[in-house]
């Protein structure tokens, strides 16, 4: 893939239907329309790619074997890897919803 593409995400659930546009290199605004909220641009978060801040290029880039990968993750969040606590329709995707966009 170009860095100048964009990765689909569709996503359905007896609650919200959602629709993502991620930018294979992370560095450009993303798109998100859900039935909950509407069409809205993501900005980016200002920090490198990591097991947190994941982005295509990144996740190409991840060892295949379960327990490298594994070792990166503690590694990466200094073994303090665990269950998030947040429900998934809540949790972070990397990147803040852009304000000045918004659009229902």
């Amino acid at each position: 893939m170009k860095d100048s593409q964009y990765v689909y995400v569709q996503r359905q659930d007896p609650e919200v239907k959602a629709e993502l546009w991620l930018p294979v290199d992370g560095k450009r605004p993303a798109l998100l329309d859900d039935s909950r909220y509407g069409r809205r641009e993501l900005t980016p978060l200002d920090e490198p790619a990591s097991v947190n801040n994941p982005n295509y290029r990144y996740v190409a880039t991840l060892p295949t074997d379960p327990a490298a990968l594994l070792a990166l993750i503690k590694a990466q969040t200094e073994g303090r890897a665990r269950a998030p606590s947040t429900p998934p329709s809540r949790r972070s995707t990397g990147w803040s919803p852009s304000r000045s966009r918004h659009r229902r």
